[in-house]
C-alpha cells in the first residue's frame, strides 16, 4: 500500500503541470494510447514528436528531461516535454519496481545489468573531497542495488583511502583504486557496461534508469548532455548537438564523460599508443580511437547521444577554456579518419579544384579574388559567370582575367539566376571537384583550400563549407541548422571565436544538415548526379536544397572551419535584394523548397532537440 500511495502522489505532482497546460484531453490520450500497452518509452517518444511537429531524430534513445530541479529558467527546457518525460521514467521504475512473477504475491525486482564506474581524478589538493563526493552521488543513484556494482578509481593511493573512509555503504566493497587504465582494462570484461566520470561530478539520481530505458548499453559509445553550477548560483547547460563521430575526433566535445562497452573500451585502451596523441588526457585519447575505429569499420551509428542532462560536471568552465585553448591554436591538425577513400598527397591536389564565380558589379574585390585563386596550384580553373555587367571596373577586371590562362569568363545576360549561373560554370569544368564562391570573398589563409578538400578523403563526402568572418571578425557562417525561419540559419551568426563559441561548434569540424553556398565545395560528379542546383530556386535556399538532397543520398556534407575567410555576405545583390520583385520571387521559391521537403526542415539530424532552431546564438531552449 505504501508504494501505491507513494506511485500516485509521484504521478499526480508529474500530471498536475501537465493537465494544467493540456488539458484532460490530451493528457488522457497520451496515458491510454502509451501506458496501456506498457510500452512506455516509445510512448513518450510519440507524444513528444507530435507535441514538437517532430519525428525522433537519428541516434535519440531516450526522452528528453531530468534536470536538476534548481536549474535555472534560462538554462532549463519547460513544457509538457519535460513532464511527460518525467511521468513516463517515473512510471516505469515503478513498474519494474513492482512485476511480479507467476501472478500475485510479493514483487520481486528485476535484476538489472552490471555496471562499472571509472572516476578519474587529477592529483591535488582537493582530490580525496571531490572523489567523495562523487562517491557519494553514486551511491544514491536510483536502482543501484539491483545491480552488481564496481567503481575504478583512478587516483593516488593516499586520495581513495581517503575516501573510502566515507564511503556510502551501497559502495561498501565495491571502491578499488587502480593505478591507470592499463590496469582498469586488465580488469574488465567483455559485456561489462562501462561509466567514466571525473571526480567531483555528480551523476543527476534517475541517469542509470535513463540510460536502461534508452537501450543505451547495445551502443558501443554513449554520450549525454551535462550541466555545471554558475558564480551566480545557476545551472548552465552543455548540450551536444549530435552523436557526431567527426566532431569528436577533432574536439572533446562529451568532455570525457561517457558511457561504453567493456569490449570497446578495452580495445581503445589497447591501441591508444597508435594514435600519435601522446600530449592528450588518456580518457580523451580513448574516445579518439573509438571515435576512429567506429569511422573506419562504418559504424558509426553505434555512436549514441542522448539528449538528457545526467551529470554535473564540476570543472566544465576549466575544461571548457583549455579545450579551445588547445583546438582554437592549432596545435592539434584537424583529422578526417574516415572508412572509405585515400588520403591525397600535394601531387595529387595539383589542378584538382575548378572555382565557379557568379558577379556582377564588384570588379576590384573579384580581382584580387581570382588574382590569388590562380595563384594557388591546386585550383585548375577558374570560371566567372558575368551578370549584367555596366561599370567599368568591373568590365576591366574581367578583360583582365579574360587574358589569364586559367581563366574563362562567361556573359550572362539574363535575368539574375545564381543556380542557373553557377551549374553553367560547373558545365564547363572537368575537375573532380568545384568551389563555388561568391565576388565578396576575401580569402585569409594560404593553406584555406588544402584544408577545405581534407574532407573529400571519405568518398562518401559531397560537400564541404567553411568558417566565413564578417569584416569585423565575428562569425557570418559557421555551418548551418534546418528549421531557422522555415528554411535554415547560419551557426553562431555574429559570434567572436573562440571566445563566443558554444562549446566547439565553431572552432572544430563536425558533419551538418547543410552549409552556404557562398564558398562551396561540392564532389562534382555526385554534383552531377543531383543534377547541381535547383534553377527554379534562382534567388536563395538553392544551396540548402542542393545540401539535403546530398543528404538524402546518405552523402555527407562537412563544416571545415580549418578553411576561413572574410564574406562581405550578398553585397553584389544588395542593391536588387529587397526590391518588390526579388521578394515575390523569393516567397514563390519558398513554397517550391517547403513542397519539395516539408518538415523535413524542422528534423535536421545534427541539431539537437532541446535547442529552439528559431535562435542563431543557440541561446535559447525548445519549449
Amino acid at each position: 500500500m505504501r508504494k501505491k500511495i507513494s506511485f500516485w502522489l509521484g504521478a499526480a505532482r508529474l500530471l498536475v503541470p501537465a493537465l494544467r497546460k493540456h488539458g484532460v484531453r490530451e493528457v488522457v490520450r497520451f496515458l491510454w494510447s502509451n501506458l496501456t500497452s506498457n510500452k512506455l518509452e516509445a510512448g513518450i517518444g510519440r507524444y513528444m514528436a507530435e507535441q514538437s511537429g517532430l519525428s525522433r531524430p537519428p541516434n535519440v534513445g531516450a526522452p528528453q528531461g531530468h534536470l536538476p530541479k534548481s536549474a535555472s529558467p534560462q538554462s532549463a527546457p519547460a513544457g509538457f516535454v519535460l513532464d511527460l518525460a518525467g511521468l513516463g521514467a517515473h512510471i516505469a521504475r515503478w513498474h519494474k519496481a513492482t512485476s511480479k512473477r507467476g501472478g500475485k504475491g510479493d514483487a520481486v525486482p528485476e535484476a538489472l545489468p552490471d555496471l562499472t564506474f571509472v572516476v578519474s581524478a587529477e592529483a591535488d589538493e582537493q582530490t580525496a573531497a571531490r572523489l567523495a563526493a562523487t562517491l557519494g552521488a553514486i551511491g544514491r543513484l536510483d536502482d543501484l542495488n539491483r545491480r552488481r556494482v564496481r567503481v575504478a578509481v583512478l587516483a593516488p593511493a593516499a586520495a581513495v583511502d581517503a575516501a573510502l573512509a566515507d564511503v556510502p555503504s551501497a559502495l561498501d566493497g565495491a571502491v578499488e583504486g587502480l593505478e591507470d587504465f592499463d590496469a582498469l582494462a586488465a580488469r574488465l570484461d567483455d559485456d561489462d557496461r562501462v561509466l567514466h566520470l571525473f571526480a567531483g561530478d555528480t551523476l543527476y539520481g534517475t541517469a542509470l534508469t535513463v540510460l536502461d530505458d534508452a537501450d543505451a548499453w547495445s551502443a558501443k559509445l554513449v554520450g549525454f548532455d551535462g550541466y555545471w553550477l554558475g558564480p551566480d548560483n545557476l545551472y548552465r547547460l552543455a548540450l551536444q548537438l549530435a552523436a557526431d563521430l567527426v566532431h569528436l575526433y577533432n574536439c572533446d566535445c562529451l568532455y570525457s564523460r561517457f558511457a561504453v562497452r567493456g569490449s570497446t573500451l578495452k580495445a581503445a585502451i589497447s591501441r591508444c599508443t597508435d594514435e600519435g596523441d601522446a600530449a592528450l588526457p588518456m580518457p580523451y585519447r580513448i574516445l579518439r580511437r573509438i571515435a576512429r575505429s567506429l569511422i573506419e569499420t562504418g559504424r558509426e551509428r553505434d555512436f549514441v547521444h542522448l539528449p538528457v542532462t545526467l551529470v554535473e560536471i564540476h570543472d566544465l568552465p576549466d575544461r571548457l577554456a583549455r579545450e579551445r585553448r588547445a583546438v582554437a591554436l592549432g596545435g592539434r591538425p584537424f583529422g578526417f579518419p574516415f572508412a572509405t577513400g585515400t588520403a591525397r598527397g600535394a601531387s595529387d591536389k595539383l589542378g584538382s579544384v575548378s572555382v565557379v564565380i557568379a558577379t556582377k558589379s564588384r570588379g576590384n574585390l573579384l580581382r584580387a579574388l581570382v588574382d590569388g585563386l590562380i595563384r594557388n596550384p591546386v585550383v585548375g580553373k577558374v570560371v566567372i559567370i558575368a551578370n549584367g555587367v555596366e561599370n567599368l571596373a568591373t568590365i576591366s577586371t574581367l578583360n583582365w582575367a579574360a587574358a589569364q590562362e586559367q581563366v574563362e569568363v562567361v556573359r550572362y545576360d539574363q535575368p539574375f539566376n545564381f543556380s542557373r549561373m553557377n551549374n553553367i560554370g560547373a558545365s564547363l569544368c572537368d575537375t573532380p571537384y568545384v568551389l563555388f564562391l561568391n565576388d565578396d570573398i576575401v580569402l585569409l589563409r594560404d593553406d584555406w583550400l588544402d584544408e577545405l578538400l581534407k574532407p573529400f578523403d571519405d568518398a562518401t563526402t559531397a560537400a564541404a563549407g567553411m568558417l566565413l568572418l564578417y569584416p569585423n571578425e565575428s562569425v557570418q557562417h559557421a555551418g548551418m541548422f534546418l528549421g531557422f525561419h522555415n528554411c535554415a540559419g547560419h551557426l553562431l551568426r555574429h559570434a567572436t571565436l573562440p571566445e563566443g563559441d558554444y562549446g566547439f561548434l565553431g572552432i572544430a569540424p563536425r558533419q551538418v544538415s547543410t552549409v552556404t553556398g557562398a564558398a562551396l565545395m561540392v564532389d562534382h560528379a555526385k554534383f552531377r548526379s543531383v543534377n547541381g542546383f535547383d534553377e527554379q530556386l534562382a534567388h536563395y535556399i538553392q544551396d540548402v536544397d542542393l545540401c539535403l538532397r546530398f543528404g538524402a543520398n546518405s552523402w555527407r556534407v562537412v563544416y571545415q572551419p580549418g578553411a576561413r575567410a572574410v564574406h562581405m555576405e550578398s553585397i553584389t545583390i544588395l542593391e536588387q535584394k529587397f526590391s518588390d520583385r526579388v521578394l515575390e520571387q523569393r516567397g514563390n521559391e519558398h513554397q517550391r523548397f517547403m513542397k519539395r521537403w516539408g518538415d523535413t526542415i524542422y528534423r535536421d539530424p545534427w541539431f539537437s532537440p532541446a535547442i529552439s532552431y528559431q535562435d542563431e546564438s543557440l541561446r535559447t531552449l525548445r519549449t
